[in-house]
């Protein structure tokens, strides 16, 4: 179906998005922090990109700012759960950025398939 990246710092949370995202016919690439996702983006083609927002070496949102800068036809996920008080400013701020779409975690595997497919048939 489509070529996603995912970035997510927690590695059983990326695990586990990367089987549900495969399970659903998607090919997905993941890393574990935003330096080496800008560095696989680089490498390959993707449709969408799906980033946390708080990660070791380089943020979701600096993720965001680049991928804006660059890219014509990718769309960004951003999901985050972190900083609680703060994560809605941050997510608004994803979007400011150049993000398609927000979600909030905890989220059901549905939500973010519902998003996913959402965006892909943008």
């Amino acid at each position: 179906m489509a070529r996603i990246l995912l970035i997510e710092d927690d590695e059983k949370f990326r695990k586990m998005l990367v089987l549900l995202l495969s399970s659903s016919g998607h090919e997905v690439i993941d890393a574990e922090d935003g330096k080496k996702g800008m560095r696989a983006f680089g490498q390959s083609a993707f449709d969408l990109v799906i980033t946390d927002i708080f990660m070791p070496e380089q943020d979701g949102l600096e993720v965001v700012r680049h991928l804006g800068k660059q890219t014509g036809d990718v769309k960004i996920l951003v999901i985050s759960g972190g900083g609680l008080e703060g994560t809605f400013q941050y997510l608004e701020y994803a979007e400011k950025f150049g993000a398609d779409k927000t979600l909030i975690k905890p989220f059901e595997n549905h939500e973010l398939l519902d998003a996913v497919n959402t965006l892909l048939e943008a």
